[in-house]
């Protein structure tokens, strides 16, 4: 009986550093878990305390669980906020106004978070230097605001990022080559800011997954963003939307175009382009519901008949404003099409 008793004081006394330390480790991930729930609701409310608020969007904003805040979604699993939804509402019944004010640095302490919407407000100033240190963002959507400065180079640091939209900005400068290291991205949207400098196949190298790219610029930027890729540069992408305007694109058709073969929607206008429209343009135009390559220096004759693709409802084609000749084309399927301002017909 002795015998058993030491036994088993030997066997608590061995196993007793053991749950020690485990009770050390659950303690210490509690505790932690503590400090990221209040560095997170600390950095919602520096928030908050910035931009304007008319409407008082963020008045739910002060209770002890952020989770529970008005745009905030956090996970079901860790409770640590995943989310910030802060899109200006589109609402007929009453009257929602933007967010204003600069975009608080305090937002990077949100460091699980994986979706940020700020878009359709009135928000100024530069975008953070360090928004690459929110590693875990998948969706980033900072349009129709009034951001000013240039893209900060830690975007490239996103590596999970899907989703880049900060089209009908203010922004300007030059694009950064770390934007091709987003291995995961798929739409790319930089619309509506003057732009400058010239874009690469660098800025494209990773970019694996884009379907969705466009730099659709205002007429008033005259032409100043410039395309320097190689004619024989093959792209490591497959683009379903591609939409260029009013930069130098190429005065030839770019070869490394005629690489997409899942085209549906295509905005080439006034990029530049002096050159005869390749024929394996119109082999696409079966699943073509939107093509623009209007106010070029385009030459010759347009191919008849064509068979355009209906799957979107209805579909377009503008031409206006460039150098085509011969008869008009007998193009089936188009809602719309537009042939003005030929040089001959």
């Amino acid at each position: 009986m002795a015998r058993g008793n030491t036994s088993l004081l030997f066997l608590i006394l061995l196993l007793l550093p053991l749950f020690l330390e485990l009770f050390q480790v659950k303690a210490l991930v509690i505790n932690s878990s503590t400090i990221d729930a209040e560095m997170e609701r600390k950095a919602l409310l520096e928030f908050k305390a910035g931009p304007g608020d008319p409407s008082g969007r963020l008045s739910s904003w002060g209770g002890g669980d952020c989770c529970k805040w008005k745009g905030v979604d956090c996970s079901n699993a860790t409770g640590r906020v995943i989310k910030l939804d802060l899109r200006k509402p589109y609402q007929l019944s009453e009257a929602v106004f933007p967010l204003s004010g600069q975009i608080s640095d305090s937002l990077l302490d949100l460091k699980y978070l994986n979706y940020l919407d700020l878009s359709s407000n009135e928000l100024s100033g530069p975008i953070p230097d360090s928004i690459g240190n929110l590693g875990n963002l998948r969706y980033l959507d900072l349009s129709d605001n009034s951001i000013s400065g240039s893209i900060p180079p830690s975007i490239g640091r996103l590596l999970l990022l899907e989703e880049l939209d900060l089209s009908h900005n203010i922004m300007n400068g030059t694009i950064p080559e770390g934007i091709g290291q987003l291995k995961e991205l798929h739409t790319l949207q930089l619309d509506w800011n003057p732009w400058t400098g010239a874009v690469s196949q660098i800025h494209f190298m990773g970019l694996t997954k884009l379907e969705h790219f466009s730099i659709y610029l205002s007429p008033a930027t005259k032409n100043i963003l410039v395309f320097d890729i190689k004619s024989d540069w093959i792209p490591p992408f497959s683009l379903k939307v591609i939409k260029i305007s009013n930069c130098k694109l190429s005065s030839t058709f770019p070869a490394w175009l005629g690489t997409q073969k899942e085209l549906y929607h295509i905005i080439l206008r006034n990029v530049g382009i002096s050159d005869a429209i390749p024929e394996w343009l119109w082999k696409l135009s079966p699943q073509l519901g939107w093509l623009d390559l209007s106010r070029n220096q385009l030459r010759g004759k347009l191919p008849t008949p064509l068979s355009f693709g209906t799957s979107h409802g209805w579909s377009m084609a503008d031409l206006s404003s460039n150098r085509l000749e011969g008869p008009l084309p007998l193009w089936y399927n188009l809602t719309y099409l537009l042939l003005a301002l030929f040089g001959t017909c």
